[in-house]
């Protein structure tokens, strides 16, 4: 407990001396929030560092806006677990507002945990986590990703982070092409699996989306 505190006060100084955009905002999304006790952030080029402590056992959502439009930004998570148990995955996906025209091709349903007004993104709405970052976890051996079943989802397994105050930092990408995209969330959730489709069918929707995303970008 002592060293995550020492850890604590070392990164908040370090966020003082880090130069935010005044754009750009990332806040705890408190309506749905449970398990994000501490939270802080900063910006640096592009490279977006974020700070959490989690005290709490359940889900943790952060709402993001002011991405410049077409960047592709880093996103460099520092976590710390003190919630009393274990974390033996971690799964991040990103949720844009609900009520884009294309949310009814790929959200029937919403799954509950979604909070009201957000829907799941997916490859029709020009946010996606980017391509060129890598995705990476000091915690984690192995990564999951559904980028093609009308959902942006990593999760993060094959390891541990002590809910006794264990650490782990996560690395991905973020690029967000449309406006009407922001305010969107980043949903966190320790310990919860999702399923996904099997590979055949992520194949052929995958190409699908893809064909009908770049017509989207040409258009």
């Amino acid at each position: 407990m002592k060293r995550t505190f020492l850890c604590l006060i070392t990164f908040a100084a370090l966020l003082l001396t880090i130069p935010s955009a005044s754009a750009l905002t990332i806040s705890v999304y408190e309506p749905d929030n449970v398990g994000i006790t501490g939270f802080g952030y900063g910006l640096v080029g592009n490279t977006i560092h974020i700070d959490e402590v989690w005290g709490a056992v359940g889900r943790g959502y952060l709402i993001f806006q002011g991405l410049d439009l077409g960047v592709d930004y880093t996103v460099v998570k520092h976590i710390w677990n003190n919630t009393g148990v274990d974390w033996n995955l971690f799964s991040d996906e990103l949720l844009d507002p609900a009520g884009h025209e294309n949310d009814r091709l790929y959200d029937d349903p919403i799954e509950p945990w979604v909070p009201a007004g957000f829907s799941h993104s997916n490859n029709m709405d020009d946010l996606f986590y980017a391509y060129g970052v890598p995705r990476t976890s000091t915690a984690f051996a192995s990564l999951l990703v559904d980028e093609m079943a009308g959902r942006d989802f990593l999760e993060y397994y094959n390891g541990l982070v002590s809910g006794g105050g264990g650490y782990e930092e996560q690395s991905f990408g973020l690029v967000n092409y449309e406006l009407e995209n922001e305010p969107f969330l980043l949903a966190q959730r320790p310990n919860e699996h999702s399923v996904v489709p099997e590979p055949g069918t992520l194949m052929l929707l995958g190409s699908g989306l893809f064909s009908l995303g770049l017509f989207r970008r040409k258009k």
